[in-house]
């Protein structure tokens, strides 16, 4: 300690300056998703909804999501994710649905792989209308459960689901379906079916009949009514979805409720609306999240945030509506905790 300098050498605060003190260092996703290449297409309804995302595109939104890092997650429809300085909640729900709305609008035209159930000829896939006939049904026993105080004992006599349906429309102890309830899904299925050629050409959603009519005998015999003959729907059997994003599989409980709004919510007698509707209705099947909280961490984390990172086109509309939160800065936490 004798030479000049030597004790405040000795003393000398090895703290780290205040710009590495704002940044945390936050593993980086290890699995980047592919590039979407939008299909050529000449339509130009498409080409105007892809207009439209570019138009309503948030360019700080989009370059904050391509430096972020992910934190984890805050509830189910929630996480919090770092943006350099800033803590952002956002809501991955409704960024997963703007993600797969941009995916099925990118892939139209045959530019999405076709994941099959079963075999080919229908052997295996998801018997539309005993499907939906039961989604529907649950939901008023759910109701009727409701006014009785019965919620508990229905709920752990659920253990049915679309896994139950096979291709030739076995019952395997489903629930009784009512008569209105039945007439609703007969008519879904018929606009399914009668819409499955355009469904399968443009978004890989593939709507077969396990016993097709042979067309010669059409030539011999009067066709009869679809929509007052329910036998007509009864072997029709969803086959295939298209694959939107690599590593995504939607959930299974979502698919009969998909199907009811895609037959009703859907603007079939205009082209723009209609290729816009099944997109949404793609858009918010895809984007349902598992239930169980281990799942959804490791979903939101390994599959949904890598891609909301890279691939997503944030729109405006996502600060607008709370989606996309800046919580607070990292400089003004350390400030914080200097202090306690």
């Amino acid at each position: 300690m004798s030479q000049p300098g030597a004790f405040a050498s000795a003393m000398k605060c090895n703290c780290p300056p205040e710009a590495a003190r704002r940044t945390v260092l936050v593993k980086q996703p290890t699995v980047r998703p592919k590039r979407v290449i939008p299909t050529q297409c000449s339509y130009t309804s498409i080409a105007s909804l892809r207009r439209r995302v570019h138009k309503q595109q948030c360019m700080e939104i989009t370059q904050q999501l391509r430096q972020a890092f992910y934190m984890g997650v805050l509830s189910h429809q929630r996480s919090l994710v770092q943006c350099g300085e800033e803590l952002v909640m956002i809501n991955h729900m409704e960024c997963a649905k703007e993600l797969f709305y941009q995916l099925a609008l990118a892939r139209f035209g045959g530019g999405a792989t076709m994941a099959q159930f079963g075999e080919a000829g229908g052997n295996g896939g998801i018997h539309i209308q005993t499907a939906i006939a039961q989604a529907l049904q649950w939901e008023d026993d759910l109701v009727l459960s409701e006014d009785r105080g019965e919620l508990a004992s229905l709920k752990a006599n659920r253990g049915r689901s679309t896994d139950d349906i096979d291709g030739n429309g076995n019952d395997h102890g489903l629930l009784q379906v009512n008569e209105t309830n039945h007439n609703l899904a007969h008519q879904v299925t018929s606009c399914l079916i009668d819409q499955a050629d355009m469904l399968e050409e443009y978004f890989s959603i593939r709507i077969e009949r396990t016993n097709p009519v042979d067309d010669t005998e059409d030539d011999k015999k009067p066709s009869p009514d679809i929509s007052n003959n329910s036998e007509n729907t009864l072997d029709a059997v969803l086959t295939g979805l298209p694959v939107l994003l690599d590593g995504h599989c939607p959930q299974p409980h979502g698919l009969p409720i998909f199907l009811l709004r895609l037959a009703t919510q859907v603007d079939w007698s205009e082209e723009l609306p209609c290729f816009h509707g099944i997109c949404k209705e793609l858009a918010n099947y895809y984007a349902m999240l598992p239930n169980e909280a281990d799942d959804l961490n490791a979903y939101v984390q390994h599959n949904l945030f890598p891609a909301l990172s890279y691939l997503l086109l944030p729109s405006k509309q996502l600060s607008r509506n709370g989606s996309y939160v800046v919580m607070t800065k990292l400089s003004t936490l350390y400030k914080v905790f200097e202090r306690c």
